[in-house]
């Protein structure tokens, strides 16, 4: 599930949803959306939107090629009650829950939370979240981590 409608006060810039504003050109929902599209380990994408924006992701994932099925669903009033919603629409076993508005996931990392959860032998839930960006150089290095 990439949670995309999670709007609150933090996740606003001027009352507009963080992850329908454009970065270099794109929806920044976009680039995790590509993502997880193209990840082997991913056999499905259930997007959270905010009420009344159900249309625009869906026709944000429409105008990618479509590699698997994408299923959007209308959030709650909170995050959690977002993922909830997600939830209820996803039916894999492992699910793997992302804040689209954090556009530098890899498909690396969806793998090694899928592998902390096999390791761990815990519930089946792998919550993927960026904590922090470091610069080494020039480059960023995302830190991922992993709860059941």
């Amino acid at each position: 599930e990439i949670g995309s409608g999670l709007v609150g006060s933090e996740m606003c810039i001027r009352d507009r949803n963080k992850t329908l504003v454009e970065l270099l050109g794109r929806p920044v929902l976009e680039y995790s959306l590509r993502v997880f599209m193209a990840a082997d380990v991913v056999d499905e994408v259930v997007l959270a939107a905010k009420a009344g924006e159900e249309a625009a992701l869906r026709k944000l994932a429409e105008g990618l090629c479509l590699q698997k099925p994408v299923t959007v669903v209308t959030g709650g009033a909170d995050r959690a009650a977002s993922v909830e919603n997600a939830l209820a629409a996803a039916r894999g076993e492992v699910v793997l829950i992302h804040d689209g508005a954090r556009p530098l996931v890899t498909e690396r990392m969806l793998e090694d939370c899928l592998a902390a959860l096999e390791e761990a032998e815990k519930p089946n839930t792998a919550t993927l979240a960026i904590l922090r960006m470091k610069v080494k150089g020039s480059s960023l290095a995302p830190s991922a981590m992993t709860s059941g």
